[in-house]
């Protein structure tokens, strides 16, 4: 437990090695999501390819830009990629990751004191988003949390969750939502969906649905492995809206503030910015009725970009699921 002045959130990270943070503010505590497996901390151990995935990979020491702009940094491990090469042991032994629970030790949150007011802040990780399990590690999840939370301290949910490209919540993220709130968490953060998600409030709760990508690079991952060879790679160009994202402080007085990052040429610029913050009860049933047109453009989308890169005659299951909008690369 420290005395500090504020706790700054990010999302998703995944950067092109020499980036640079430039912030139009200290920055004292940096939380972000670290989307990728930790190979470079264990670089003399066999990797162990997770199978018939896309595979974000981080052979070479990251964090070093982190903590240039703060001198606390913390990390979470509670995501779809952290197993991507297997499980490297010496991640339990460096406090900068958190979000995960072993057999002799609970890292799924972390906490600290601002002015004898105590800020807990818990990472989740849900199904939707595919994450990988592995014996003797378990992750946080909405519906099986059964922490008693101290509803007089300041509670924080850090979660990987929702549709990815998408940038509003599906229904299960507003329910989850929902839940935190009921529970006592006063914030809830969501990363994952790689693009900026909307922002509301809920009885006396803030909900940064998604906060996008704080810094992610484009992709050329070996992926898709099978007994440890690469069947193809996965591509990806970053566009501006993967390059824009949301960053929350909270003060030691308890105040929220709003920033914005840009990742650009290697550079992460955060800079102030506004958002609206609407009434959940106003735009959920919008958001139901939106969801689905959006989930199927994206699946249509991926099976276009697909057949560029690979053309060849569709099957007639992938025609249907064409026009169902059900197909996912």
């Amino acid at each position: 437990m420290f005395n500090n002045q504020n706790i700054v959130f990010g999302g998703d990270f995944f950067p092109s090695e020499g980036y640079v943070v430039n912030s139009c503010f200290k920055i004292d505590i940096l939380v972000l999501n670290y989307e990728s497996a930790p190979a470079w901390i264990s670089p003399k151990s066999p990797e162990n390819y997770y199978e018939g995935k896309v595979n974000l990979i981080s052979k070479n020491n990251n964090i070093q830009g982190l903590r240039d702009c703060s001198s606390n940094v913390h990390l979470s491990v509670a995501n779809n990629h952290f197993f991507d090469s297997g499980m490297f042991k010496e991640v339990f032994k460096n406090n900068v990751f958190f979000g995960y629970k072993t057999t002799s030790n609970d890292s799924s949150y972390i906490s600290y004191d601002f002015l004898g007011k105590s800020i807990n802040i818990y990472a989740f990780v849900e199904s939707d988003t595919n994450y990988i399990s592995s014996s003797g590690i378990k992750f946080n999840n909405v519906d099986t949390f059964e922490s008693n939370l101290d509803t007089s301290e300041y509670n924080v949910a850090y979660i990987h969750w929702g549709e990815e490209e998408i940038n509003i919540p599906t229904p299960d993220c507003i329910r989850k939502a929902k839940r935190l709130v009921e529970l006592g968490f006063k914030l809830i953060i969501g990363h994952h969906a790689h693009v900026q998600q909307s922002v509301c409030h809920y009885k006396e709760s803030v909900i940064f649905f998604g906060l996008g990508n704080f810094a992610f690079r484009d992709l050329n991952e070996p992926s898709y492995f099978k007994n440890s060879i690469s069947q193809r790679k996965y591509y990806k160009k970053q566009t501006c809206k993967h390059k824009n994202s949301l960053v929350v402080e909270i003060t030691n007085s308890l105040e929220i503030n709003v920033y914005k990052a840009r990742y650009n040429n290697n550079i992460i610029d955060i800079s102030p910015t506004k958002v609206n913050i609407k009434a959940l009860e106003s735009c959920e049933e919008i958001f139901k009725r939106q969801i689905g047109a959006k989930l199927k453009r994206r699946s249509r989308l991926a099976m276009y970009k697909n057949f560029l890169r690979n053309p060849k005659l569709p099957s007639t299951n992938k025609i249907k699921k064409l026009i169902k909008g059900t197909y996912s690369d």
